[in-house]
């Protein structure tokens, strides 16, 4: 009985090596029938080890970091083992679609492009993700732009760089070493479906596709991006007057059946992200002797104030964060920050519980008791400024119905955290 499992799993692990050598030695195969110049292959090669060099001092680079951006930066190298799966698919599809129809090829290639289009699809509705997700599309897309530009003039004026040596011609190989491997696979994909068709009208079209999807893909991510919750303000305003910006009717849970006779009810677990700019300035500015409002939902759901009283130290320069309008809790969170800079404040209100998150940090925890409740009025608006008030600015000011997680409160701060004004306009 053993010796018949052994036999058995033997059979199975046999039938495994030949099906990788059988695959190994289509791959080799389809390399030379593409690669049929040896000068190219060799070329290939030599600039294809520097390229490698490359990526492995960006991967280096990427767990290099230890710092909060280490988040997102390693993103990158996630797409890249997610790009190589797809791409031995992709060789593995060619092996099986080698000796059918064009009609059958093209159905194949089509229900990859759906399939990759569903993923897109997926992670740019996953809340809060789609303004991360967007903006590498459009980088790609970008880059894809640039590398089919270079591709056409290449082929344009391939005889004149090709005959050049030198340094000169290594940093012609090294340039146009992507758009000649995009020219590659576009004559094996003209010679898989028949078609005669000249090289540089498809990489024209191409990118003339590719410059619509730049400028019009943005439009419709951004109004994906704000299917997750309710922008209070998108642009920047100034904080020196107070400004109405929303009433709490405009948050409510909508009721869902209209023949029902509850009434909307305010949600308990949400967040609140913002961003804040403040000059420096003496304390001898109103304004800045006292405390003064920068943001409010319902007097206190949460509020942010500011204040730099020169004569106490113990006042100086503080910014300081009210979770609960309760009367039985009237203290504050209290953080100095730097001045001149834009500084995320994210609110997220779960349960029992509130996190706040400065710059992608969870700075303070905050929890609910029964005497200091969560209390919301029809009466409550969302606030921003005082008249007199401070010298700043406050931008990109979201309403999420639902807390986010850390990943992406840490995200989103990566993201927009060198741009000035903050605001998410892909």
């Amino acid at each position: 009985m053993f010796d018949g499992i052994k036999i058995f799993f033997q059979k199975i692990i046999n039938s495994m090596i030949k099906f990788m050598n059988d695959k190994i030695n289509d791959f080799s195969e389809f390399i030379n029938n593409v690669l049929i110049d040896y000068d190219l292959q060799n070329c290939l090669i030599k600039y294809g080890i520097i390229y490698v060099f490359i990526l492995v001092a960006i991967i280096i680079l990427g767990y290099a970091s230890r710092d909060t951006a280490a988040v997102s930066t390693k993103l990158y190298v996630y797409t890249f083992g997610l790009i190589i799966p797809f791409v031995m698919i992709y060789f593995l599809l060619i092996n099986k679609t080698k000796n059918s129809s064009p009609n059958y090829k093209l159905l194949v290639y089509a229900l990859i492009l759906i399939f990759v289009s569903i993923l897109l699809y997926y992670f740019t509705n996953t809340n809060s993700t789609t303004f991360l997700v967007a903006s590498y599309i459009i980088n790609i897309l970008l880059l894809v732009i640039i590398i089919v530009g270079l591709a056409i003039f290449f082929y344009i004026y391939s005889n004149y760089l090709k005959s050049l040596s030198g340094w000169s011609g290594f940093f012609v190989y090294l340039s146009f070493y992507v758009p000649c491997l995009l020219i590659i696979f576009i004559k094996y994909i003209l010679n898989e479906f028949k078609m005669t068709t000249n090289i540089v009208f498809v990489l024209f079209i191409i990118e003339i596709i590719l410059i619509l999807l730049y400028f019009y893909l943005p439009k419709l991510l951004d109004k994906l991006s704000s299917k997750d919750g309710i922008i209070i303000l998108k642009e920047s305003a100034f904080l020196d007057k107070q400004q109405i910006l929303s009433s709490s009717s405009d948050l409510k849970i909508p009721d869902l059946d209209p023949n029902s006779s509850q009434k909307s009810t305010f949600r308990r677990n949400y967040s609140i992200s913002l961003w804040v700019y403040l000059n420096e300035q003496s304390s001898e500015y109103k304004a800045y002797s006292k405390e003064t409002n920068i943001f409010d939902y319902g007097n206190g759901k949460p509020r942010v104030t500011y204040y730099n009283d020169s004569y106490d130290s113990k006042y100086t320069d503080k910014y300081v964060f009210y979770f609960n309008e309760s009367n039985s809790d009237k203290s504050g969170f209290e953080i100095s920050l730097p001045h001149q800079k834009w500084h995320n404040f994210v609110f997220n209100y779960r349960d029992s519980m509130i996190d706040l998150f400065i710059n992608g940090n969870l700075e303070k925890s905050y929890s609910f008791t029964e005497n200091n409740n969560q209390n919301f009025f029809v009466s409550d608006q969302i606030t921003i400024g005082n008249t007199d008030g401070l010298y700043g600015a406050i931008c990109n000011i979201k309403y999420y119905t639902e807390p986010l997680t850390q990943f992406q409160i840490v995200n989103m701060y990566n993201l927009l955290m060198n741009k000035n004004p903050p605001v998410n306009n892909l």
